[in-house]
């Protein structure tokens, strides 16, 4: 005999199913903490990617690498990232290299 599956209900917090709730709550609470840059785009990408069906993985391999490249651009003293230049991103890949 097979047992039932359960179905995928909606969070009573948000609309948001429970599928990976955990993961993406985790990411965000990880991200609230930190004084990043363009840190509410940061969070927008991450919801976005959660909401495209990514996979637990996906999300977090996002989360690392933005990270780093909005750690560094911050540490070059930089706050807005819509004024971001070339030579920012071709100095953080040779940096990573």
């Amino acid at each position: 005999m097979t047992e039932p599956k359960p179905t995928i209900s909606p969070s009573k917090q948000s609309n948001e199913p429970v599928r990976q709730q955990g993961t993406i709550d985790h990411v965000l609470g990880r991200l609230s903490v930190m004084g990043l840059p363009a840190k509410e785009h940061f969070e927008s990408y991450l919801r976005h990617k959660w909401r495209v069906n990514r996979k637990p993985k996906t999300i977090e391999g996002s989360f690392t690498s933005i990270l780093l490249f909005l750690r560094f651009y911050g540490g070059l003293g930089k706050t807005d990232i819509t004024q971001i230049e070339r030579s920012d991103l071709e100095a953080f890949i040779e940096q990573e290299q």
